[in-house]
């Protein structure tokens, strides 16, 4: 015996979304006598064992070779990852760069994230700015990340960089990457 509620499209194709039986193995749920929901393409959200595939990818966008020597913060062209939510959800950015300061003194660079144009790294929003000293020889690795919820609706993340004092920064890779947390 099994329980099943289905949910009717057009009035003729019926979709077991969430069923309650002994079932066959889908996707990343293994057969077993159970419950498992699925989205509408079918593909598992959570069974009796817990949540399948929490986190899903947004986009990543990496950029190479640019120099950066503005001192406002200044788009890091090929970082701009833009995204849709049908719905206010949890998104989490990761961001990482490759670089090198080519100034010696008091001078530094920062790689910043934004989301929608606003700076995610300063005013009490969550994120970190990546930082170069220029007392750091040769190229340095540095990444953050942060949680944010969003509105439903489209949205952009980027890097920018600037600089202060007499110095530029060489950009030798820089990765933006968002994913979707959960609603």
């Amino acid at each position: 015996m099994s329980v099943t509620s289905n949910i009717s499209l057009n009035g003729s194709v019926t979709e077991n979304l969430s069923v309650i039986a002994n079932l066959n193995a889908n996707g990343n749920s293994p057969a077993q006598f159970g419950f498992r929901a699925n989205d509408a393409n079918h593909v598992p959200i959570f069974d009796s064992l817990g949540l399948i595939a929490v986190m899903s990818s947004l986009g990543s966008a990496t950029a190479t070779n640019q120099t950066v020597s503005a001192a406002t913060p200044t788009l890091i062209t090929g970082t701009a990852v833009t995204f849709s939510l049908t719905r206010q959800s949890s998104v989490i950015i990761f961001y990482i760069a490759n670089c090198s300061e080519s100034s010696t003194g008091a001078a530094n660079a920062q790689i910043l994230s934004f989301i929608d144009g606003v700076d995610q790294t300063s005013g009490g929003n969550p994120g970190f700015g990546l930082a170069w000293a220029p007392t750091v020889a040769g190229a340095q690795t540095s990444s953050a990340w942060y949680s944010k919820v969003l509105a439903a609706g489209s949205h952009t993340a980027d890097c920018r960089g600037f600089v202060s004092g007499t110095t530029s920064l060489s950009v030798l890779g820089c990765q933006c990457s968002v994913y979707l947390q959960g609603t």
